[in-house]
């Protein structure tokens, strides 16, 4: 009993400070009508310069009957001035009254109060009446965002039975929610409550919906703000909100307003907007009143017994802002993690890769201080940096071969990746980004609107990308959980209501308007305040501007929080793209500490990720110790984390010898470009003699095909496609450019007869046109088919077939096309008219009757080229096609380019290899922009990936190569500075050695090693 008597009294809250001051908010009380109201708050300065909220143990003494106080809200009596003493703890201060009005009508706001009173209830959220198909019958347009609708629903629909003008008691609308009637939703309101007294007065007043013309509500705001500290053994905090009207005047709207909480075990908020801690922590009160949301952060400190600050040394501002926050709330950091540890962890987070044995072995033995900085430095003017963040911004900007064919996605990729090596400043990147135009093969960052695939999506996308937001809620309604409102939405959608992306080009169109979708009205472009500008404004330039300039409350803070979750597997704000006052940052002072550096820098990436890299918060462990154990948003220690897909395939074929350093891909590449370069000029060397007798052979062929050319696509709908006339229907030029969006022939000598040929480009024309000869007079046909396309074909000028008029290619079986030619050279050309989305095209070239006679050896190309009846400068092409046929030219070319592109690096190649084991382990397909596209949570496919996966299998199977020759001593120690950049353990590396000896088959063995170290939790995780 006695220890228990003691226990108490160590953990009994400290007893109640007096403070040496008071405040009353607000410092003088105007009431203008009869049915105002004021929240008073009694803020308590203490000795120590902390805040208490005092109200509730304030007296309040009014100096005449023209007020009355109940639980610190002042209501009017009647007209007059006044004062009101308030007393608490032996201090009081004076607050002057005035009521004017309080003998005149005040009529309940059906806009500005019953709507408020609805939302506060509950009645119109989305899981009620608010959904978009109501509930019982009853239907709200959600939180009130319509008020017409709203206006309908309550007093005409439902019979007219919702609201009782004779008897407003006995109105369904208050009947229900007090559960004097039957209501799924349970008892939502009580006689005392605000809104029964709001409710209860309108349809007194007989239920009045003309308010339209009185001044909307512009705003709120909430004293105290924006952020309050709580502490025992005064744990709490009264609200007061205060709704601004457009006309000036002002109302306190403390009772109506809703609250709600981020954190529901840290802290709480009645319906009066009295505020209460539970635990040490953080969390955010959302005060809602109509469509317009603040919130105030709230820091629960808690004493803990025995708690004394480490005072760990501070590298940079990082630790100064991160060490406050830990010693606010008593959460002792971590120690600093060893050198193999950082050394990993450093490596990772910025290419992607593990790092060499050797280098870690070279660290591992450095004394020499500032050894870590180095590496960071390094690693930041690496190319293995540039392609490994240029991946991550890939992601984002859903970069993929589908949705940008024709080499147009490893032009954005490249772009992205170039902008790292260069290390563009942020807000340059985003302004060329978000105001590009021209074509996506000669305009790389034109993609980023090429990519996206409507203005919806580009809406949202832009938002969440660059401003942290996702507002694809607001597209049908304002945002339940933020300000956005559907307002918003589509003046963001109007800054890109001009864009067009057509045949792979982006225009700025002279004309183009958001309207909003329920008053057709013509929004202004985002975040302007003027009309609609001029035909020749690029809205999106002056959007870029906005967004880019200093102090924007979006654009830095956002970027600061995605580097920072990159380095740390969470960010300031937690998901990164979903920046909301509900969703508040786990250190505010952090955030907005590293946005304002960040812009003072230039917006210099490469910067931002040095200090925060050089910090000591990074630098952590992930080891958890008695204080900071229950940690998961303060970064008192290292987050264990898993590798990502690309990381992981990477690692284990590091570890397992099946990809070299990425140190050695340079020479390599030097000894291949020296191959190829030697083979071409034999190539050349032999050309005439080549030539001549090929020739010959060409000469004595009777039929044969060249290769193909093909243009476009022409943009606009199916049918007009089919019917316009285009520039190549009025003679083939293949030298020729034409418009829209700079159109050129390619040559696609990889086409093949009969080869399914994928046309994903959005709707219009593609032309096709080959060269065909004949010794001597015949019929060739063309064997087409074009599924879902309309199709026209031409030889040498002449239309000879038209599906509008003829059999429609694709409906059941190809279209045969027969193509009567005279003796010689003849051009055949075929327009292709296609739907949105993908088509398949199959096209084959025949003599009448049967297959093309034996060829000689030649692709299509060098048979046009060596006929003569090619373009100029058939010398040199010939020669380039001559050695772009030859297999040892495409084998060297073909490894070179692996080898340049680093298509064996998943971290380091332009575009998703996307295969199973990359997919299985999280790799996100890059269909939108969200950060939860790519997959953290473990799976079962991922377990039999590591355990008996080919890729697996593949990636260990040069361990014997890489290890075979050291001794075991020494491939101990290799084989754990590849896999973890540290020695092994004593006991570790017995046990390796112990297993090698007992093996009959060595290299088996040292695979089997391999194997299971890349199995451990140490290998998958990052630490």
């Amino acid at each position: 009993m006695a220890m228990l008597v003691l226990l108490a009294f160590a953990f009994a809250p400290p007893a109640a400070e007096s403070p040496v001051r008071i405040e009353v908010r607000p410092p003088e009380v105007k009431l203008a009508s009869r049915r105002a109201v004021a929240q008073l708050v009694v803020m308590g300065h203490l000795a120590d310069g902390r805040i208490a909220d005092l109200t509730a143990e304030a007296a309040f003494a009014p100096g005449s009957d023209l007020v009355e106080v109940i639980d610190g809200v002042a209501r009017a009596r009647r007209d007059g001035r006044t004062e009101l003493t308030v007393s608490v703890k032996g201090l009081s201060a004076r607050v002057p009254v005035h009521v004017e009005g309080a003998g005149k009508p005040d009529p309940v706001r059906f806009r500005t109060e019953v709507l408020a009173a609805l939302t506060k209830q509950g009645c119109n959220g989305g899981s009620c009446h608010g959904s978009p198909q109501g509930k019982g019958g009853f239907s709200l347009s959600l939180f009130g965002y319509d008020a017409a609708l709203d206006e309908e629903s309550l007093v005409r629909g439902g019979l007219g039975r919702r609201v009782d003008l004779v008897r407003p008691g006995e109105s369904l609308l208050l009947k229900k929610p007090l559960m004097r009637l039957g209501h799924v939703g349970g008892k939502r309101l009580a006689p005392a409550d605000a809104a029964h007294e709001v409710l209860l007065g309108w349809i007194a007043e007989g239920a009045k919906t003309n308010d339209a013309s009185a001044p909307e509500c512009s705003g709120i705001s909430v004293f105290p703000g924006p952020s309050r500290v709580l502490a025992a053994p005064r744990p709490t905090q009264q609200l007061a909100v205060t709704a601004v009207f457009a006309d000036g005047s002002a109302r306190d709207v403390t009772a109506l307003a809703t609250y709600e909480t981020s954190h529901k075990d840290v802290v709480s908020a009645d319906a009066r907007g009295r505020v209460t801690g539970h635990r040490r922590g953080q969390g955010a009160i959302s005060v809602r009143y109509l469509n317009h949301l603040k919130s105030v952060h709230f820091t629960v400190v808690e004493e803990t017994p025995g708690f004394q600050w480490p005072d760990p040394p501070s590298a940079n501002m990082v630790d100064d802002l991160v060490h406050g926050k830990l010693r606010q709330l008593q959460v002792t950091p971590s120690d600093t993690c060893d050198d193999g540890t950082f050394l990993r962890r450093v490596h990772l987070d910025l290419t992607g890769l593990l790092p060499t044995a050797d280098g870690a072995r070279a660290f591992l033995a450095d004394n020499k201080p500032g050894k870590r900085a180095r590496v960071v430095d390094s690693l930041l003017a690496s190319e293995e940096f540039a392609r490994y963040w240029g991946l991550r911004s890939a992601d984002l900007m859903r970069v993929n071969a589908k949705g940008l064919p024709g080499g147009r996605a490893e032009r954005f990729a490249s772009f992205l990746v170039d902008a790292y090596r260069k290390n563009m400043p942020f807000d340059k990147l985003a302004t060329s980004i978000l105001t590009a135009s021209g074509h996506g093969s000669e305009v790389p960052a034109a993609n980023y609107f090429l990519a996206i695939p409507g203005s919806a999506d580009l809406t949202e996308t832009t938002a969440q990308l660059f401003m942290g937001s996702r507002i694809n809620c607001a597209k049908c309604h304002n945002h339940p959980f933020e300000n956005w409102t559907q307002d918003d939405y589509f003046r963001i959608s109007a800054v890109f209501a001009r864009v067009r992306g057509e045949s792979g080009e982006v225009i700025e169109a002279a004309s183009g308007e958001a309207r909003h979708p329920a008053t057709g009205k013509v929004m202004v472009p985002y975040p302007g305040t003027a009309g609609p500008q001029a035909g020749g404004d690029d809205r999106r330039a002056a959007f870029a501007r906005w967004l880019t300039t200093p102090g924007n409350p979006f654009f830095a803070r956002v970027e600061v929080n995605r580097v920072w979750a990159a380095l740390f597997g969470r960010g300031i704000v937690d998901p990164v793209d979903d920046f909301r006052s509900s969703n508040p940052p786990s250190n505010p002072e952090l955030l907005d500490g590293l946005a304002a550096a960040f812009e003072k820098s230039g917006y210099d990436r490469k910067w931002l990720i040095r200090l925060v890299c050089d910090s000591h918060a990074y630098q952590r462990a992930s080891a958890s110790n008695a204080r900071n154990a229950d940690d998961d948003s303060l970064f008192s220690r290292a987050r264990a984390r898993r590798l990502s897909a690309e990381q992981l395939q990477d690692a284990i074929g590091m570890v397992g010898g099946a990809l070299a350093p990425v140190s050695g891909l340079a020479p390599e590449a030097e000894k291949l470009e020296a191959e190829l370069a030697k083979a071409v000029e034999a190539i050349k060397a032999g050309m005439p003699r080549w030539e001549a007798e090929a020739r010959k052979k060409v000469a004595a062929l009777p039929w044969w095909a060249g290769a193909w050319r093909v243009c476009g696509p022409f943009s606009a709908g199916k049918e007009k496609a089919h019917s316009k006339v285009f520039d190549p229907e009025k003679g083939v030029d293949l030298a020729a450019v034409y418009k829209p969006g700079s159109i050129r022939w390619e040559n696609r000598a990889d086409w093949a007869d009969g080869q399914a040929l994928d046309l994903r480009n959005p709707a219009g024309s593609h032309y096709l046109t080959r060269v065909v000869f004949s010794q001597s007079p015949s019929t060739a046909e063309a064997m087409i088919d074009a599924k879902k396309c309309d199709l026209k074909v031409w030889l040498d000028g002449a239309l000879v077939h038209d599906s509008a008029t003829g059999p429609k290619a694709g409906n059941s079986k190809p279209v045969k096309v027969a193509l009567p030619m005279s003796a010689g050279a003849h051009r055949i050309l075929l327009k292709v008219s296609k739907p949105a989305g993908p088509a398949q095209l199959k096209v084959s070239l025949t003599p009448a009757g049967g297959k093309p006679p034996g060829g000689v050896g030649f692709s299509p190309e060098i048979v046009e080229l060596l006929s003569g009846v090619a373009q100029p400068g058939q010398s040199d092409d010939l020669v380039r096609a001559r050695v772009d046929s030859e297999p040892k030219v495409r084998s060297l070319r073909d490894r070179l380019r692996k080898l340049t592109e680093r298509a064996d690096y998943a971290t380091q190649r332009a575009l998703p290899e996307q295969s199973e084991f990359l997919k299985a382990f999280g790799q996100p397909p890059r269909q939108s922009p969200c950060a939860c596209e790519r997959v953290d949570e473990p799976t079962v496919d991922q377990a039999l990936q590591l355990l008996n996966g080919p890729a697996v299998a593949r990636r260990i199977g040069g361990a014997a190569a890489r290890y075979g020759a050291l001794s075991d001593a020494a491939l101990a120690d290799e084989v754990y500075l590849a896999a973890f950049c540290r020695y092994p353990k004593p006991e570790e590396k017995r046990k390796v050695l112990d297993y090698l000896s007992r093996q009959p088959d060595r290299s088996e063995a040292i695979r089997d090693l391999a194997w299971a170290l890349v199995n451990t939790r140490e290998f998958l995780l990052q630490h």
